[in-house]
C-alpha cells in the first residue's frame, strides 16, 4: 500500500530500486522493499516461476562471470538474455504495472 499511495499521488519511482533504498539510514525502506516484490511479481506473471529464478540466477553472476562485469552490466545482460528487453524498457512496463495496480485495475500477467 506505501508505495501505490506513493504511485496514485504521481510520486511513483523512476527507477527500480536499487542498493541505496534499502538503506533505512538514508530513506524510508518500504516502498523499496514494495517496488521490489512487485518487480519479481510482475516477471513471474509474464515468465513463469522458473523464468524469475533464471533472471535471478543470471544476474546474480557465478562461475565464469567476468569480474570487471558491474552488477548493473550483469543485471542488463540478465534481462536481454532471460526477458528479451533490457532494463530501460522493464522499468517502463514495471511503472506501468505500478499504475494499473495503484488504479485497482487488474495487470493480466504484468
Amino acid at each position: 500500500g506505501d508505495l501505490l499511495a506513493l504511485v496514485r499521488r504521481g510520486e511513483g519511482p523512476k527507477k527500480l530500486p536499487g542498493e541505496a533504498d534499502f538503506d533505512p539510514t538514508k530513506t524510508a525502506i518500504a516502498p523499496a522493499y514494495s517496488g521490489a516484490w512487485l518487480a519479481c511479481l510482475s516477471i513471474a506473471e509474464s515468465e513463469g516461476q522458473a523464468g524469475l529464478v533464471a533472471l535471478y540466477r543470471r544476474a546474480a553472476g557465478g562461475p565464469g562471470q567476468d569480474v570487471r562485469t558491474t552488477p548493473a552490466q550483469a543485471l542488463e545482460a540478465a534481462f536481454r538474455a532471460e526477458l528479451g528487453t533490457g532494463v530501460a524498457a522493464f522499468t517502463r512496463r514495471w511503472r506501468g504495472y505500478l499504475r494499473d495496480l495503484a488504479a485497482g485495475r487488474t495487470t493480466g500477467g504484468g
